[in-house]
């Protein structure tokens, strides 16, 4: 299985708001802060704020963030479900980390609600810790 980890492009917006409609409408999105709209999708896209797992030609995952000067938010997170529990999630959080790390963001938040357990246990093990209430976050060490 061949997997590529890659920001969006602007000639990506079909496609990325074609998965996160499908993801939506078979309630097989991992996490969402806010409900998606194409305003919000297209300036994600724009600002290079997605990013995009495929297998082969198969978007099978995307994870949207918010970037505010040294500080960043995973706001929309969806796998395909024919492709959950094969570490898709962990390669795009890790991808994700890496490159903000390289732009000097310092802390990486994230909300879990409290009774999904599985889902907080999973970004604890790539290395986030309990935060404020629901929040997770992860601190890139100075």
């Amino acid at each position: 299985m061949s997997l590529e980890v890659r920001k969006a492009n602007v000639d990506d917006f079909p496609r990325v708001r074609y998965f996160y409609q499908y993801c939506e409408k078979h309630g097989d999105q991992v996490h969402t802060l806010e409900k998606i709209n194409d305003d919000m999708l297209r300036e994600a896209v724009e600002n290079e704020k997605v990013y995009l797992c495929f297998q082969e030609d198969n978007l099978i995952g995307a994870m949207i963030l918010k970037v505010e000067e040294r500080k960043a938010w995973i706001t929309h997170i969806a796998i395909h479900p024919a492709f959950f529990g094969r570490g898709i999630l962990n390669m795009m959080v890790q991808y994700a980390l890496d490159h903000l790390q390289a732009n000097n963001i310092t802390n990486v938040q994230l909300f879990i609600p409290e009774d999904n357990i599985q889902q907080a246990n999973m970004f604890k093990n790539l290395g986030f810790k309990p935060g404020t209430g629901s929040w997770l976050e992860y601190l890139f060490e100075e």
